[in-house]
């Protein structure tokens, strides 16, 4: 069995994004990562990505590369980056989350996370290194 890993990363976009130039994001990742056995969830809120990434070791590494040589994006910074026994999502070829952007709410995909007043999702409740760490990105892009 090929071992499975997990990459974390933060990153500022260079200028903020449109929502067609996030929705462009999100349709390919969801292509290739589903091609390339990858899942994950992409937060994105004022210029900032947080990214979670799970899959196979040279996967996530030709991807990394790929992310970080993307012109649209600097200051990437890598949160955490080892071997993991599950995945955290392992349904989402890529969950996506655009704040204060109320006309794509019914796209595939679409969460509503970071709203304060909606209850966190009940996967939260595990104790799960990456959930604690949504969980305060959540809590701390107010």
């Amino acid at each position: 069995m090929v071992p499975l890993y997990t990459l974390i990363y933060v990153s500022s976009a260079f200028q903020k994004m449109s929502e067609p130039e996030l929705l462009e994001i999100l349709e390919k990742s969801r292509l290739n990562n589903s091609q390339r056995n990858i899942t994950g969830m992409l937060l994105y809120h004022d210029g900032n990505f947080l990214q979670i990434l799970e899959g196979p070791k040279n996967a996530l590494q030709q991807l990394r590369a790929t992310i970080e040589a993307d012109p649209r994006h600097k200051d990437f910074l890598v949160l955490f980056e080892r071997e993991v026994k599950e995945r955290a999502f392992p349904d989402w070829s890529m969950g996506f989350r655009v704040l204060n952007a109320d006309d794509i709410k019914e796209i595939p995909g679409f969460s509503d996370f970071m709203n304060p007043d909606t209850e966190k999702p009940d996967y939260m409740q595990t104790p799960n290194y990456i959930y604690k760490m949504l969980d305060w990105f959540r809590e701390n892009s107010r």
